[in-house]
């Protein structure tokens, strides 16, 4: 792979600047000292008469940084939640399964929806999150929905494919949340060791299956993010509680974004005036769903 040596002080300013160009960067140090390396080569010109001898100094993987699992305050380059989407599609059935990660909060949110033919909440949803990162299965993605994400993402979207032989399905995943959430009750429907979100969206298996690839991915990048226990359920268009707008709507009116793809002349960027990250934050779910009711209305 390729590789760049910067001072240990200076990481943070060169890996953001990979990351804003949609890289993954992995931080690679050194696992022994050069006095370590010459001992090591001196026993093993021992150990072996004739065969090649590592002359170079160890070096071992230590961390691997994408914009979607951030969590380092240093490397976030703005106040935007670094989504990261995991998406299960079953195409038969035109259902979705999805699991959102914000890193900087440790949320997972879980939703399982059937969409129509033009993918209309897909679309709200990566509308709202314009997430940094999508996690997917090789093949699992139909070419609609293919189209939709190059249509939707930002350039700079990570995608993260992984191979059938990664991720957990439904029966490793259920598996795995047992373990880290351990229950008196064997039960999950029943125990209270699993969080609530999960245990409701135990009949939901792309949700599951979503989560779990999820799961196998933060763990293989050794973030500890799930300890938190911070899940809830995400409901795209929120039907029923405010006015809803659709991934078009939001599109076509600039609420978030202008027709560049950029923040400038947006509604978001006329009336938000929030101070602190997490105002920033709640302020654009206000906006991708305003409220109907006039006294709710006066008391924001």
């Amino acid at each position: 792979m390729s590789m760049v040596g910067v001072p240990e002080m200076s990481f943070n300013f060169w890996a953001a600047k990979f990351l804003a160009k949609g890289y993954k960067v992995g931080r690679v140090d050194q696992a022994e000292t050069a006095l370590g390396a010459e001992m090591r080569r001196t026993a093993d010109k021992g150990a072996k008469i004739g065969g090649a001898v590592d002359k170079i100094v160890r070096r071992e993987l230590n961390k691997v940084y994408t914009n979607g699992t951030l969590v380092d305050s240093d490397l976030l380059a703005d106040d935007e939640a670094g989504h990261c989407v995991s998406i299960r599609e079953d195409e038969e059935n035109n259902t979705f399964g999805i699991c959102v990660l914000d890193s900087s909060t440790s949320q997972f949110d879980l939703s399982s929806f059937e969409d129509d033919v033009c993918r209309t909440k897909l679309e709200t949803v990566m509308r709202q999150l314009r997430p940094k990162e999508i996690i997917y299965t090789k093949g699992n993605l139909s070419v609609t929905t293919t189209r939709l994400f190059k249509s939707v993402l930002d350039s700079s979207c990570l995608w993260t494919n992984l191979r059938p032989s990664e991720g957990f399905r439904y029966n490793e995943t259920v598996d795995q949340l047992k373990e880290m959430f351990p229950d008196d009750d064997d039960a999950m429907y029943e125990g209270q060791g699993v969080p609530e979100a999960i245990r409701e969206m135990l009949g939901h298996k792309d949700a599951i299956e979503a989560l779990g690839a999820m799961i196998w991915y933060v763990k293989s990048w050794r973030y500890d993010l799930l300890s938190m226990k911070n899940f809830n359920i995400y409901d795209p268009m929120k039907e029923g509680k405010g006015l809803i707008l659709d991934g078009q709507t939001l599109a076509h009116i600039e609420v978030l974004v202008n027709s560049e793809g950029t923040a400038e002349g947006s509604l978001s960027s006329l009336l938000g005036r929030c101070v602190t990250p997490f105002g920033k934050r709640l302020f654009r779910l206000w906006l991708c769903m305003p409220l109907r009711d006039v006294e709710q209305i006066a008391q924001r």
